[in-house]
């Protein structure tokens, strides 16, 4: 996303669709879809990340998720570094259609204190971290 005045830095990462509530015995094709009803709420383009600046001196922040794809209330863990150790937020959008926006905001985490991790340690047989 992006780096934010005050320091505070999103992620963005999809997250999974969020079945509808129960209707009553006469649904439509499109609503008994989940992924259509969801699809039909407001989305965003804020999920989009655009060009970013990055380097290793300032406000640099890097991270990776346990998994590539988790579904519907399965956990998920995501390791962060942060140079120089400073506050940062994760925004975790569904992407998807939402009228062509390609996105909704399904969660946001504020104010995680983060640090700087220790630097990966090279195999000395292939010089690679």
């Amino acid at each position: 996303m992006r780096l934010l005045a005050r320091r505070l830095i999103p992620l963005t990462f999809a997250i999974g669709v969020l079945a509808p509530a129960a209707a009553g015995p006469t649904l439509t094709a499109a609503a008994a879809n989940p992924i259509v009803t969801e699809n039909q709420e407001t989305g965003t383009t804020a999920w989009q990340i655009g060009a970013q600046p990055a380097n290793d001196t300032i406000g640099q922040i890097k991270g990776y998720a346990s998994a590539t794809s988790v579904s519907q209330n399965q956990s998920i863990k995501f390791y962060v570094s942060v140079y120089p150790p400073q506050t940062y937020s994760i925004d975790f959008y569904r992407i998807g259609w939402y009228g062509g926006l390609g996105g909704r905001l399904r969660l946001n985490v504020p104010a995680l204190l983060g640090t700087t991790q220790a630097p990966c340690v090279p195999d000395v047989s292939t010089k690679t971290p």
